[in-house]
């Protein structure tokens, strides 16, 4: 769409969209990043949907977090706290990659430390967290060679220490679910949450345990660094919550009191059913709920 990109203007497009296709009375749930004019996208949407009386619990579940983007928000705040490894090994991949004379030294010490692989040095984007995995990845293998590197040239001064390897480590471990997860989603035009639920519910069954785990190198500074993540996760979860609170708020203004006074839950939930009974089936009688229902159960040792 052309500019301005505001909440209004998308808001129009989206709504537009959806009578055209025939879907402003099927839209269950929309999922956006955590973005301001998105926050006014869906505000706004909503009321229109709710106008019409065909949004599921009066819109209660209409915005859906982007699930790759509130993994993306903990993992750039658990970087943060292990910055002085990430610099030390970002400077030493940089400092081979600077030059040929460097890439030669480099290969020279791979000889001679008698490794072989072919992995190659890999640099992360800022932008890009899954980057610095990848980056972790493959500077692990070299790890003597950054050390035979040390020795023979004079230029290279940031080497990591063996604490720093040794954090990363530790850090490569905790992002390594994350990877997976985000490959998952970005590997399918259609990532329904059946998909990436086991991912997730692991990702927080791993933070618990290394929550408990404090760091050997100094409890103290893990000490710290935890409570300092707890904080900002925290305060992440309550800026989404307020925001979907302020959108639930707004939306019900938009619905007249008489309509509120003649709806009740049990009502409610009644029509949903008959409405459910109401589906078209497929052709062997069954709705896509009990289609849905009758697959196999996840095999959670693949998790």
């Amino acid at each position: 769409m052309y500019p301005p990109h505001t909440g209004v203007e998308m808001t129009v497009v989206i709504y537009d969209c959806l009578k055209e296709w025939n879907l402003d009375k099927k839209l269950f749930c929309i999922t956006l990043d955590n973005v301001t004019s998105n926050d006014s996208l869906q505000t706004i949407l909503k009321g229109y949907l709710n106008l019409q009386n065909t949004l599921l619990c009066d819109g209660e579940f209409f915005h859906v977090c982007c699930c790759a983007h509130i993994l993306n928000l903990i993992v750039q705040e658990g970087l943060k706290a292990a910055s002085d490894s990430l610099f030390a090994i970002r400077e030493s991949v940089k400092h081979v990659r600077g030059s040929d004379g460097r890439k030669q030294k480099f290969e020279q010490c791979v000889k001679q430390v008698e490794i072989d692989i072919n992995v190659g040095l890999r640099l992360d984007v800022s932008t890009r967290w899954n980057s610095t995995y990848l980056m972790l990845e493959s500077a692990f293998t070299y790890e003597k060679v950054f050390a035979c590197l040390h020795l023979h040239d004079r230029t290279y001064v940031h080497r990591p220490t063996l604490d720093q390897w040794q954090r990363a480590e530790k850090i490569g471990e905790v992002l390594e679910p994350f990877n997976e997860i985000t490959n998952l989603l970005s590997g399918s035009s259609y990532p329904t949450f059946n998909l990436y639920f086991m991912k997730i519910w692991r990702i927080e069954c791993m933070l618990y345990e290394k929550l408990n785990n404090q760091d050997e190198l100094d409890p103290i500074l893990a000490e710290e660094k935890i409570k300092l993540i707890k904080k900002r996760l925290y305060k992440i979860y309550e800026q989404c919550a307020s925001k979907q609170n302020v959108a639930s708020a707004s939306s019900t203004i938009l619905t007249t009191r008489s309509e509120v006074r003649s709806k009740s839950k049990s009502f409610k939930v009644f029509s949903e059913f008959k409405a459910f009974e109401n589906e078209p089936t497929s052709s062997d009688g069954k709705s896509e709920l009990n289609l849905y229902l009758e697959e196999p159960m996840l095999d959670l040792e693949n998790f």
